[in-house]
């Protein structure tokens, strides 16, 4: 029973892995105060990730921890993918600055945030029982990301996050999200306040 509970505390804790984030805020509050309608732009993919999709799924995480910050208007992605169809451009080449500011500015966007996953894999860990090891993979994202002005081209919000999960890809990145999303929705917060 004792070796069944260790086994309970290494996966609980395993599972819960997310680190502090490392934000910077670059704009005033009266900025961050304007910038209520965001668009999230397809994050560069993390090099030599297993898989080809590292950018899509951070930036889908992000754009459900969005979705709960009641300040920000989200600009539907739908719409995104028929722009850059428009100014052919394809979804996993956006990654220029420069071009990310013009498609805001075709959403009607007054920001959007960009990204790039710079981890993206498993390792596996032994969890010791006594007399037998079981091994379990572990996934770890983590990520870089910016919040753009459409008007200025100035990055008002950076932070970055990493994560791990016994889960699945999508729980790391999710918990990623969760940390830099939190971080932005408390800068927002305070703009308000004032």
């Amino acid at each position: 029973m004792k070796i069944f509970a260790v086994f309970i505390l290494c996966f609980a804790f395993l599972n819960g892995c997310a680190n502090d984030p490392k934000i910077s805020i670059t704009a005033d509050q009266s900025v961050l105060n304007k910038l209520t309608r965001i668009s999230v732009i397809n994050f560069k993919d993390a090099p030599g990730a297993e898989t080809g999709s590292s950018g899509s799924i951070v930036a889908n995480a992000v754009t459900l921890e969005l979705m709960k910050v009641p300040s920000v208007i989200l600009v539907e992605r739908k719409k995104l993918h028929s722009i850059l169809e428009e100014i052919k451009l394809g979804m996993s080449g956006l990654t220029d600055e420069k071009q990310a500011i013009k498609v805001g500015k075709l959403l009607g966007a007054n920001a959007v945030i960009l990204g790039t996953t710079s981890q993206f894999g498993t390792s596996t860990i032994p969890i010791f029982l006594g007399l037998f090891t079981v091994y379990k993979d572990v996934y770890n994202v983590a990520a870089d990301i910016r919040i753009v002005d459409v008007e200025t081209g100035m990055v008002v919000f950076s932070g970055s996050n990493s994560a791990s999960s016994t889960q699945s890809y999508e729980d790391a990145a999710s918990k990623v999200a969760q940390g830099i999303v939190a971080k932005y929705g408390e800068a927002v917060s305070r703009t308000c306040i004032q």
